[in-house]
Parts: C-alpha cells; sequence; structure tokens
C-alpha cells in the first residue's frame, strides 16, 4: 500500500495536516489547538485561538462568526467575504 501524505523537514506546524476537511466542519479540535498554543509566547495570541476554538463550536461555525463581525463592525474589518 503507497502512502501519499508527505511533509517537507523543517517545515512549520499545520493544523490542516491533522485533520482532514470535515473536522474543519465540526470544529477546531481542542487537542490541535492546544498544541498550537503550546509554541505561543504571548497569553493574548494564546486566549485568542483559544476563543476561535469556542466559536468554531458555536452554531454556523467560525463562517457565521466572521461575518457577523463584518455586519457588525464593517469599518473595522478590511476582508473580502468572497476570500473564503
Amino acid at each position: 500500500m503507497s502512502n501519499t501524505r508527505q511533509s517537507t523537514s523543517g517545515t512549520g506546524f499545520r493544523q490542516e495536516r491533522f485533520c482532514s476537511s470535515i473536522e474543519f466542519e465540526r470544529g477546531l479540535m481542542a487537542n490541535l489547538v492546544a498544541r498550537r498554543c503550546s509554541r505561543l509566547i504571548r497569553p493574548e495570541d494564546r486566549k485568542l485561538i483559544w476563543f476561535l476554538q469556542l466559536l468554531s463550536h458555536q452554531d454556523g461555525g467560525l463562517e457565521k462568526s466572521v461575518e457577523d463581525f463584518i455586519r457588525f463592525l464593517p469599518d473595522q474589518a478590511q476582508w473580502n467575504p468572497e476570500q473564503l
């Protein structure tokens, strides 16, 4: 049986290498978020990542949260929703 999954040594941590696309639809997995947060130095960055993980499990997930943010604070968001 061949294995088509390969990674180049020395590349950075990437969550999508550890979970399938269906996992992103269900929300960010806490064990992967914890692994990512363990590499962050600033506590504020860790809190932000954990908050995003929480939002990913809310109704509509991260995509709905981003859409809500843009709708309520359009001047704060310089992002094109078509980029999803």
